[in-house]
């Protein structure tokens, strides 16, 4: 499985490096969990490029925490995708190997958005730090992003009462005013440490834009202006907003803007 991955990788590179390399982060940063409970982390990217492989290699404390599951974030939904998450040696946890490769010639993802996923269990009480060891992104078309980097966060293991209570439920999905013009509030909640998407459509059922992508163990809210991703304003009208979460469930409200 990693021979092929590697032909893969090898086979889409034409050894010319793209224009940017890109930073990533994990969301969220430096989290604090109880015993026996779960998070899970995802690896953003905030630059808007193209990828068509991630494959990362991540050390942490197996005496701290476990690794649950893992897997390719939301940004590659739709797609047809060769993937993997695995502990790099079984027997002696501590480093995990997880990889996702956009098959098709014409296919590949756009930033900013989720690239992976982990879902970690506190076992012992202390500190874990994530580490990644290796990186790597490629974009379409051959070439690779040099110098990728992800820099360390912390997962700290406390006792469960010392962490506050999570939103019982979920999700929801509220927006104040409404109607509105142009300025609207939208407050939701995922549920327990999951990952979602927040998205924007018009009546015709197309995109507008994406207002939010990540990981909201809490209660969120952010605020729309009425423009779409390119930064234009959009006209009156009922505009649908959907919050999809990692599990693949969804929830919508719709909203009227009037100019």
């Amino acid at each position: 499985m990693k021979r092929w991955l590697l032909i893969v990788i090898l086979l889409g590179s034409s050894g010319v490096p793209a224009a940017a390399d890109p930073v990533l982060r994990w969301a969220p940063a430096d989290t604090t969990i109880g015993l026996g409970q779960q998070v899970t982390l995802s690896i953003m990217l905030d630059d808007a490029i193209e990828v068509r492989t991630i494959e990362v290699y991540i050390g942490y404390d197996s005496d701290i925490i476990s690794a649950v599951d893992g897997g390719p974030g939301l940004a590659f939904n739709g797609f047809n995708l060769f993937s993997g998450f695995e502990e790099v040696d079984p027997e002696n946890p501590g480093q995990w190997h997880g990889y996702c490769v956009v098959l098709g010639a014409d296919d590949w993802v756009v930033g900013p958005g989720e690239l992976f996923r982990w879902t970690v269990q506190g076992g012992t009480l202390g500190t874990s730090g994530l580490v990644s060891v290796s990186v790597t992104l490629l974009p379409p078309g051959g070439g690779e992003y040099d110098e990728v980097e992800l820099p360390p966060t912390d997962v700290v293991v406390t006792e469960a009462s010392a962490v506050p209570a999570l939103m019982a439920g979920g999700p929801t999905l509220h927006l104040y005013p409404n109607p509105f013009n142009p300025r609207v509030q939208v407050d939701f909640f995922l549920g327990e440490h999951l990952s979602g998407l927040l998205e924007v459509y018009d009546m015709r059922g197309r995109r507008v834009t994406t207002l939010w992508q990540g990981v909201a163990p809490q209660a969120e809210q952010i605020a729309w202006d009425g423009r779409d991703a390119q930064g234009r304003g959009v006209p009156s009208g009922i505009y649908t907003f959907s919050l999809q979460r990692a599990d693949g469930s969804r929830i919508t409200t719709r909203g009227t803007l009037i100019r």
